[in-house]
């Protein structure tokens, strides 16, 4: 059905957001960055085929849908804690202290997440640096059928050149970030299905 996202796909995405979130406040020299995200209360979300009911609605940011951790928890019967001395996420199972497992972000994860915020940094910089470059070469150029101001000469070539340039590295700097988010989504896909292994055995 349209709209409706399956529980493991929204904890999937969280899970990424956790550990990219985690590896970027412990070691972004720039601290917090602020990004721009959106409400989505209207959105459906199942579990186990049945449509559930959050506290909070789903936050959509960057093209994924994340939700809060707690909200997992109640629906799942774990509970959240938050050490502060390993800097981790742990989620054991109500009622049953033998049975604990530890969301802590891999070194790998860590890297990824970090070189996600290095790459979007230099993509933001690299588009004021474009529209830039795009001012200079407006006036040789046709614009929505108005004349051209200035005939093209060597400035317009290396300014030209120097654009492309940008615009070619701004698109590797998009595949990359591509390749990253699916690395991501493959190692939290790996962590769910072991959070519910271990769900498995403390039943």
């Amino acid at each position: 059905m349209m709209g409706v996202i399956i529980m493991k796909k929204v904890f999937i995405g969280f899970l990424v957001g956790i550990i990219s979130a985690t590896a970027l406040s412990v070691y972004a020299d720039d601290g917090l960055e602020k990004i721009e995200a959106y409400l989505r209360p209207s959105l459906p979300i199942t579990l186990d085929g049945k449509k559930v009911t959050l506290e909070n609605p789903p936050v959509m940011y960057d093209g994924s849908t994340y939700l809060r951790l707690r909200d997992i928890a109640a629906l799942t019967g774990l509970e959240v804690n938050w050490n502060d001395t390993t800097q981790t996420v742990e989620l054991g199972k109500k009622g049953d202290s033998q049975m604990e497992t530890t969301l802590n972000p891999s070194e790998e994860s860590q890297k990824r997440a970090l070189r996600l915020y290095d790459l979007r940094k230099e993509s933001e910089k690299l588009t004021e640096q474009i529209s830039s470059l795009y001012k200079l070469i407006e006036p040789y150029e046709v614009l929505m059928g108005s004349p051209k101001l200035k005939e093209k000469d060597d400035f317009y070539d290396k300014t030209k050149k120097e654009r492309d340039v940008l615009i070619k590295r701004r698109e590797e700097i998009q595949e990359e970030v591509n390749i990253i988010l699916k690395e991501s989504q493959a190692e939290a896909d790996q962590e769910m299905e072991r959070l519910r292994s271990e769900l498995n055995k403390g039943n």
